[in-house]
């Protein structure tokens, strides 16, 4: 399994062949803010979030392509 990582708007036209992909977005430390601008994009392309994971000033993001 070969892992990169890339800007979000540097992959949308690469999604078609991807039954999953990570998405890290940072968060606030402290608070519950997160930038999840990049979820909306995620999203329109047919993924939808399986596992969150949040971190000290990240929040990790699994998602699945939905059939």
């Amino acid at each position: 399994m070969r892992l990169e990582a890339y800007p979000t708007d540097q992959v949308a036209g690469r999604l078609a062949d991807l039954s999953t992909v990570w998405l890290t977005e940072y968060r606030v430390p402290g608070t519950t803010k997160v930038d999840d601008y990049d979820l909306a994009m995620l999203r329109s392309e047919g993924f939808a979030v399986t596992k969150t994971f949040t971190l000290h000033s990240d929040v990790v993001y699994e998602l699945r392509r939905q059939q």
